[in-house]
């Protein structure tokens, strides 16, 4: 990270399905559970819901995160050099999305429609990819 750049704290809720989203900590307002409930809610200033379900969190940095787990796709763009398993989760992306290897050659392509969209780059050799959508391009690696 350059000198000067900050580094922003992140919300990373684990989800009762065992999956995890990191929220940006600026959008983040409170934290809501229900009498003899197990979960609870995260909202945002106004009230109203970012993510239900979710079973405990954990606060990060950008630097800590996986990219799997970034809850706005612009969060990317500050993530270079960081490494994706099996599959990049994209929630609020609309419009398509693809994936090129380092040579340009398109890999994989799908559309979003809003709400939470699974890329998934299993099936992908291990190197570097740019993600491509919202007219935003992002490096990320596969291993």
């Amino acid at each position: 990270m350059q000198s000067g750049q900050t580094n922003p704290w992140y919300l990373v809720a684990e989800l009762a399905d065992g999956n995890e989203i990191a929220i940006p900590m600026s959008t983040v307002g409170s934290l809501v559970a229900v009498d003899d409930a197990y979960e609870f809610t995260v909202l945002n200033g106004n009230g109203s819901v970012i993510q239900e379900n979710v079973m405990k969190v954990v606060f990060k940095t950008a630097s800590e995160l996986d990219p799997s787990a970034i809850r706005d796709i612009s969060v990317l763009r500050n993530m270079l050099g960081y490494v994706v398993s099996d599959r990049l989760t994209l929630i609020g992306v609309s419009g398509e999305v693809s994936v090129f290897d380092a040579s340009g050659k398109e890999q994989l392509s799908t559309v979003a429609r809003g709400g939470e969209t699974i890329v998934s780059v299993a099936h992908l050799p291990s190197g570097v990819y740019m993600l491509k959508c919202d007219k935003q391009t992002f490096k990320f690696m596969k291993k």
